[in-house]
């Protein structure tokens, strides 16, 4: 399968992703650094949301652009 037809097959496999939700899960879970006194635990956790995260904005701006 060509890249772009598996691109457009994995995005168009995918729910709609409302902009809203990634919108608010961006400020519930915000990208920061963590602090030099931060546990490891906790900076593993906080890396597993902002990654969820990250993926939803990058379906999201996928099927932005498939609908384009």
């Amino acid at each position: 399968m060509r890249r772009e037809n598996r691109r457009f097959y994995l995005v168009s496999t995918l729910p709609y992703i409302p902009p809203e939700l990634v919108e608010y899960l961006e400020k519930l879970y915000p990208d920061a650094s963590p602090r030099l006194d931060t546990p490891d635990r906790s900076i593993w956790w906080k890396a597993g949301e902002v990654s969820v995260v990250r993926h939803l904005r990058s379906v999201l701006e996928e099927q932005q652009e498939t609908v384009l």
